[in-house]
């Protein structure tokens, strides 16, 4: 595409054809990259924008939805994860959230990508960079509640540091104040 169609064409073009939003346009750009440029209008509201953005991330992951092992994909995660708009934010969010945690309007494959977000942080674009490390903060924001035991405790791996009949200590590095 070189230029958005009518939303309603737009629509039905890349859900019946998913492949096509993993295509670059003549300008190098991927078809997400120009609904998160997209401004709001009352012909493109915020809504659509978001679900559109969601439906090409949600076909152009870096990881199986089934089993979080890599696959190949053309960099959509990580433009979308990159971008600080509330469209790539609120798509970021959506593709993460689990099945049951979504409503009845919002119901479809495209969601649930949450449980695999350690293989999610970790993917590496084409340049070799990680999805973490090119993160914007708000994205990163989302992120840490999946990532981030209570959205902000990186646990340390390896026994608890003390064990009881009623508790378990863990380590844990506060990352508060990196977001």
């Amino acid at each position: 595409i070189d230029r958005i169609a009518p939303p309603d064409v737009t629509w039905v073009l890349f859900d019946a054809y998913p492949q096509a939003g993993k295509e670059k346009m003549e300008d190098g750009r991927l078809p997400i990259e120009v609904f998160d440029d997209q401004k709001v209008t009352d012909d493109w509201p915020q809504e659509y924008l978001t679900q559109m953005a969601k439906l090409l991330l949600g076909n152009d992951m870096p990881v199986s939805i089934e089993d979080g092992t890599p696959k190949e994909h053309s960099g959509s995660w990580h433009i979308c994860i990159s971008s600080s708009t509330e469209t790539a934010t609120s798509a970021v969010r959506g593709v993460l959230l689990e099945f049951e945690n979504i409503s009845d309007d919002d119901s479809d494959d495209l969601c649930g990508f949450g449980k695999h977000i350690h293989a999610l942080a970790e993917a590496r674009d084409a340049k070799g960079r990680t999805a973490l490390g090119l993160a914007s903060k708000e994205s990163l924001e989302v992120i840490y509640e999946y990532l981030l035991f209570c959205g902000r405790y990186k646990l340390q791996s390896g026994p608890p540091e003390h064990r009881t009949a009623t508790s378990v200590v863990l380590r844990a590095q506060d990352l508060a104040e990196q977001v």
